[in-house]
């Protein structure tokens, strides 16, 4: 009945350590959404290039995890396609931004213009 007991155990430890292990890779997931949402309301170029490099981090965190043999392929599916979505929501946010900061000229209409008197050379 003690063993019994203790494999109980060890088979709790075992499934709780997998469920803790589940539960770290969904924060990476997590932090990826994150920070594509935050890029979508980023309002300079400098708080998409935090947001970059923070993804460059994660990045290295889960290949460093892919090194250990710690990501099954379906993590990897997961973690790619978020990837390439905070990726994705970086560019775009820096195409507008880039977009914003040229501000056109309104075209100007007849009324608008002023003649020029210019001096006769004598």
């Amino acid at each position: 009945m003690v063993f019994s007991g203790f494999g109980s155990g060890a088979a709790w430890l075992a499934s709780y350590s997998r469920a803790d292990d589940r539960i770290r890779k969904l924060r990476a997931l997590e932090t990826l959404l994150d920070i594509a949402a935050t890029a979508r309301l980023a309002e300079t170029h400098e708080q998409l290039d935090k947001l970059r490099c923070d993804v460059d981090e994660l990045v290295r965190r889960t290949v460093r995890q892919v090194e250990r043999n710690d990501l099954d392929e379906s993590a990897m599916v997961a973690f790619s396609v978020v990837l390439n979505q905070a990726q994705g929501a970086i560019s775009e946010r820096r195409l507008v931004l880039t977009t914003q900061g040229v501000v056109p000229l309104p075209a100007a209409s007849a009324t608008d213009v002023v003649p020029l008197h210019v001096a006769a050379a004598e």
